[in-house]
């Protein structure tokens, strides 16, 4: 490739073969920086390429309750790789869409992992804050041999949530995830409010639902696997509070507004090990975060 602003032949072809692939846009512009182009110019030469190809979101462009029946970009498959079980598996053939509001600062493929600095406004980060501090409550978390929610010491927090469509900020945010990920308004479980003091902590966990565990199998039933994870930062801590992937050393700082999207399955369609992933102590000031819980299946 050559440093040009005007798409050549080749320029265009090498585009369309990545867009193609399912590969990100930031990625594609680093690529093209490798290359020898300028950031400016390279941006807007993969946006170009994006928009050719009709899979720009419009940023404007609303959700409603119409859109839910829409499938998400997940779909089942039997991979040849070896299971403890002979559950299905799944397989991820798209996942974020580029939009110029939104590009992710990191992107990692195995695990496939996203980070966004301005997920959200301060406005919004401030109204959720506001709307749950009414009623939080001590969090709980899934018995992996019950499938029932419990208090449990490894989860030292308070937490609240809020139903699908229940302000405005819900609906923007279940919107925004639509519109990147894929994930239909009903394939989001509702949002998830946690607040952690000094101290406070989310030790090592995964977000799946074991296949192999008994208490797994009816929530599986019930909507299908936890396919991907949205962490919102609704504040900066004064010091600790972020997420810290321990498999693959990324530790993700928790900054307001910001955001981490990660997929709880692999490329060959099974839960991935590699996100294990952990709410790291709060050493001064308070961490609050949304969580969004991303489904195989519709929940309603």
């Amino acid at each position: 490739m050559t440093n040009n602003t005007k798409q050549t032949p080749t320029l265009n072809q090498w585009l369309k073969s990545q867009i193609a692939r399912g590969c990100a846009f930031n990625d594609m512009v680093a690529s093209m920086q490798t290359a020898g182009y300028a950031q400016a110019d390279a941006q807007a030469q993969v946006t170009q390429a994006f928009v050719a190809s009709s899979t720009m979101i419009d940023a404007t462009m609303p959700v409603t309750l119409l859109e839910q029946n829409v499938a998400t970009t997940f779909t089942f498959s039997q991979s040849a790789s070896p299971m403890a079980d002979s559950q299905p598996v799944y397989q991820r053939t798209h996942c974020y869409t580029p939009n110029l509001a939104f590009i992710p600062s990191l992107t990692l493929h195995a695990p496939r992992i996203m980070v966004f600095e301005h997920f959200l406004s301060d406005k919004e980060c401030d109204t959720l804050i506001a709307l749950s501090q009414a009623k939080i409550e001590d969090s709980r978390v899934v018995d992996p041999k019950t499938g029932e929610f419990v208090l449990h010491p490894e989860r030292t927090s308070r937490g609240t949530h809020f139903e699908h469509q229940s302000n405005a900020v819900v609906i923007a945010l279940e919107s925004r995830i639509y519109k990147l990920f894929g994930f239909a308004v009903n394939h989001q479980e509702a949002t998830q409010i946690l607040n952690y003091p000094v101290g406070g902590e989310y030790r090592a966990h995964y977000d799946y639902f074991s296949p192999t565990l008994t208490g797994s199998q009816a929530i599986l039933a019930q909507a299908g696997q936890r396919l991907a994870t949205v962490v919102m930062y609704l504040n900066t801590p004064k010091e600790g509070g972020g997420t810290a992937f321990p498999n693959i050393g990324l530790t993700v700082t928790a900054k307001k507004g910001s955001a981490v999207y990660f997929e709880n399955v692999d490329l060959n369609g099974h839960v991935d090990t590699q996100t294990l992933h952990a709410g790291l102590p709060v050493l001064a000031g308070e961490k609050w975060i949304a969580t969004k819980w991303l489904r195989e299946r519709a929940l309603f």
